[in-house]
């Protein structure tokens, strides 16, 4: 299965670091799913993902 998902990108102290919510990492990521992961770590340098339950 598919997913396609607006990431939620939260800054977490200034310039490194962002959590990213709103993403189920056990479904299939579309190409441009992982392209806007892509970004957001090369603009945080860190980034973490907020579980959901």
């Amino acid at each position: 299965m598919t997913t396609t998902t607006s990431l939620k990108v939260q800054p977490i102290a200034g310039r490194i670091g962002a959590e990213i919510g709103e993403i189920d990492l056990r479904d299939a990521l579309t190409n441009e799913t992982i392209g806007e992961i892509r970004k957001a770590l090369v603009h945080y340098k860190v980034i973490f993902f907020r579980t959901r339950t």
